[in-house]
């Protein structure tokens, strides 16, 4: 087939009505049901064998068969590595290599193909080897260059595999009956979940769901159980990623449910909604994963706790405006040392509520199901510890140490650098102050945001990845964890170092720098920055949705360039030019959640009114981060999660912090604390030292300090992360998992066999048709 395409195309007299036939095949060769335009588990782009340019083939060859060193050949020899040693590469199973029937291929065109057909074989021979369906629809993109193919599991295979891999799947609400155990009150009960027995299956034990794609029509798993078990068993077998990485795969992604989408575009992706945290937390879970489902809550729940901040803190702001900020001060410093501790409480009995409501709280040893493999690591299989005979992906220690030491080299190094930039911003200040610059506050503080921004992109973009890939984690949650951890450390000392020099030393060591009031400098940097950082947050929000239309307008462009017929996008093709949701994006998210919050709990004592500006900004981020999951990325994949991770250790380091700040705030600021603080001035007085000198300030910041520290300790103490009703819950499931622990297991293995021609014009990929307009699989996008 010839293509409409630069560099590709020689000017065919038959071009446009070889078109038109391929277009005419969408709508008159190809019978489809109309319920099979939804409800694909997967959506995997190839780019279309015969669209290959020669800067395409020249350039694969240079990058991938390039001659590599030969074990065992001897000084100076090298081994030229083909196409179908790069193919070969991908398949992990060796006895699999060895069994798959591909042909040889000489060039990328053939190669394309090759793997084309090999990943649809392994779809194919996995339904006939378990005796159950699976549906794979193939179109070509509407400017002809790439094949996707949409992959649907029938009900017989998901629940296959869902018992080969002992996948967790809950039961009725009515099988404690049927287990003899007797519950008078049934409202807040939450089944347990259990290993997958078709048995049971048959028997009714397990909850139904019903099918977004076919109404009235249930199954015992959702989509994402669905999409996890298809993925758990095809990287099995192949390595995607290193298909992704020499790009014979172009894109592989869970695919939207067009019906779903619409749902929660009204009930949750809806700026209707914007001043209210409610979100319907049990949709996002079966749609998104609980991953996913984990961070709204977490949004959400933070909405609702500055809600119960907002009142003391716009009591304070207007006495601070009344001219009592010293009484203000301590007044909110007491709130938010309450606060942010019953805060940090809540929310872990809240999230072992959702964990165990969802069945994420333990980690069943006879679920099969593996954590996905970071793409970024490169090593080599050895193994396992666990057991000898398996065979396991492990880092090489010597590079892992190696690693980890120069990430933390380098870490340290940029973070002497961010505080040597806030030590130049405070210089210029000052000399701007000194020349008689009225607006030399305010410059200062455009000045630290840009600086602040400047050392967040620099990290973002070029130094944790290449970090994170030096510490060689294995799995991509592990990879996640890490990276957020070091980037959180990184982003909070860049983004209030420098307010805590403006709090504890400018006063004294460069009170002209802070214009000869401190306090309010401080105020007036905390306000601009904050509002900075919010704006940077929306804007990075955006960027996702223009870049996605951008793609879209762009390769329409391109067509009415090349004079090509142009048509409607179906909803299938777009999620191809949607961004991908990745850790990086999530992590970017929690962060733009967790420094709005810090800046409450560091700083909300010397400014109350960032309180509503916090709870404006995070309600806001419930909405415009819904929309950007719904209309600008693609559905990512739904990660099985038992919280948020890293970030709940984040939040207990806040909830320290903010004890020992707010009393260092307190004690530093007020001008008159001896006075403020009941019994601090007879306490100097019997102790013959100045109310309020600095020997009498540090004594009065360890008096609250240990006071404040031993009542949270109690606090903690004295209530469990656990509710009362969560610990009966869990106890309870354990009594229905006992209870039905004896039953009966079905022995039984796919079969997998992959092939490959080079024969484009027998597998004719180029002659499947676009999904134009009129086509039963063609959905319109969201509108």
């Amino acid at each position: 087939m010839t293509i409409l395409k630069e560099g590709l195309l020689s000017s065919s007299p038959n071009l446009l009505s070889m078109k038109a036939k391929i277009r005419s095949l969408s709508t008159t060769n190809l019978e489809v049901k109309e319920s099979r335009s939804h409800g694909f588990e997967f959506v995997f782009v190839f780019p279309l064998p015969s669209a290959v340019t020669n800067e395409e083939e020249q350039a694969f060859r240079k990058r991938f068969l390039r001659c590599t060193g030969k074990e065992g050949t001897g000084h100076g020899s090298s081994h030229i590595r083909s196409y179908d040693d790069v193919i070969s590469h991908a398949v992990l199973s060796p006895a699999l290599r060895e069994a798959a029937k591909l042909e040889s291929c000489s060039s990328l065109s053939e190669a394309r193909n090759c793997t084309t057909e090999m990943v649809c074989s392994f779809f194919e021979s996995l339904g006939a080897s378990l005796d159950a369906g699976i549906e794979m629809h193939k179109f070509t993109s509407e400017d002809c260059d790439e094949l996707f193919v949409c992959v649907k599991v029938s009900d017989a295979l998901a629940s296959s595999l869902a018992e080969m891999g002992g996948y967790p799947l809950e039961l009725k609400p009515d099988s404690l009956e049927r287990l003899h155990i007797k519950l008078a009150d049934k409202r807040n009960l939450v089944p347990a979940f259990v290993n997958c027995d078709m048995e049971l299956s048959r028997h009714g034990w397990f909850a139904m769901y019903e099918k977004p794609e076919q109404s009235g029509e249930f199954s015992i798993l959702r989509p994402v159980d669905r999409m996890r078990l298809l993925h758990n068993k095809i990287t099995d077998y192949l390595d995607l990623h290193e298909l992704q990485r020499t790009g014979l795969l172009k894109d592989m992604f869970p695919a939207h449910n067009k019906k779903s989408l619409v749902l929660l575009l009204e009930s949750w992706a809806n700026f209707r909604h914007m001043l209210s945290p409610a979100q319907p937390f049990d949709e996002i879970r079966d749609y998104f994963g609980e991953a996913v489902a984990f961070y709204f809550l977490f949004l959400g729940f933070l909405v609702k706790g500055l809600l119960w901040l907002l009142v003391p803190s716009l009591a304070c702001s207007a006495l601070w405006l009344l001219g009592y900020a010293d009484a203000a001060q301590g007044i909110f410093c007491g709130c938010l040392v309450t606060w942010s501790t019953v805060l940090n409480k809540c929310w872990k009995r809240r999230q072992t509520y959702y964990s165990t409501k969802w069945g994420t709280n333990r980690h069943d040893a006879q679920m099969h199901i593996q954590d996905p493999i970071n793409p970024r690591f490169h090593g080599k299989k050895r193994p396992s510890p666990v057991d000898e005979n398996m065979l396991v992906l492990e880092p090489d220690r010597v590079k892992r140490l190696l690693g980890f030491s120069i990430s933390l080299v380098i870490s340290v190094l940029l973070t002497s650098l961010v505080i040597y930039g806030v030590a130049k911003n405070q210089m210029i200040a000052g000399k701007l102050a000194e020349s008689g610059n009225k607006n030399a506050s305010a410059i200062a503080a455009v000045l630290l945001s840009i600086q602040i921004q400047f050392w967040d992109k620099l990290w973002d973009y070029v130094l944790v990845d290449w970090l994170n890939d030096l510490e060689q984690h294995v799995t991509l949650y592990e990879a996640d964890q890490s990276r957020v951890s070091k980037t959180f450390v990184i982003k909070f000392v860049n983004a209030f170092n420098a307010f805590f020099y403006m709090a504890y030393f400018q006063p004294w060591t460069d009170p002209e720098g802070c214009l000869g009031d401190c306090k309010n400098y401080l105020r007036e940097q905390i306000f601009i920055v904050f509002m900075t950082y919010i704006t940077f947050g929306f804007m990075d929000m955006i960027l996702p949705y223009v870049t996605f239309k951008a793609a879209i307008w762009w390769e329409t462009r391109e067509m009415i360039k090349h004079g090509q017929e142009v048509f409607q996008m179906s909803f299938l093709e777009q999620q191809g030019k949607m961004a991908e949701y990745t850790g990086k994006d999530e992590r970017a998210d929690y962060l733009q959640v967790v420094l709005p919050l810090s800046f409450v709990m560091l700083f909300g004592t010397m400014m109350p009114t960032v309180v509503p500006l916090a709870y404006l900004a995070l309600a806001f981020q419930i909405r415009t981060h819904a929309v950007k999951l719904i209309r600008s990325c693609r559905r990512p994949f739904p990660v099985r999660a038992g919280g948020i991770g890293v970030w709940d250790n984040i939040l207990s380091v806040l909830s320290y912090l903010s004890i020992l700040n707010a009393v260092g705030l307190l004690v530093a600021q007020l001008d008159d604390i001896g006075t403020t603080v009941p019994g601090f001035a007879t306490l100097a007085q019997a102790l013959e030292i100045p109310k309020n000198g600095p020997a009498a300030k540090v004594l009065y910041f360890f008096i609250l300090q240990n006071t404040f520290m031993a009542l949270k300790l109690a606090f903690d103490f004295a209530v469990s992360d656990i509710t009362a009703a969560t610990l009966i819950e869990r106890t309870r499931q354990e009594l229905q998992r006992v209870r039905i622990f004896d039953r009966r297991h079905n022995e039984f293995h796919e079969e997998i066999k992959l092939r490959g021609s080079t024969d484009l014009e027998r597998s004719a990929f180029h002659l499947v048709p676009p999904l134009m307009p009129g086509h039963p699989m063609h959905v319109l996008p969201v509108s």
